[in-house]
């Protein structure tokens, strides 16, 4: 699992999903988090909100 991160809220959020989430939850927000790297642009800033609403909704 990748440990280096830019932003610590990232790797915070990361560590809650993978302790407290249920297996079935843990699959859903692994596909959201591949539909939402497909929708980032490598130039742009997202803020924390937008990406935890994008992986956790």
């Amino acid at each position: 699992m990748h440990e280096h991160y830019r932003d610590s809220k990232i790797k915070e959020l990361r560590d809650q999903l993978v302790r407290f989430a249920p297996k079935a939850q843990k699959i859903e927000q692994a596909a959201r988090a591949e539909s939402l790297l497909a929708d980032l642009q490598p130039d742009r800033c997202y803020a924390y909100d937008f990406l935890c609403f994008r992986l956790t909704n």
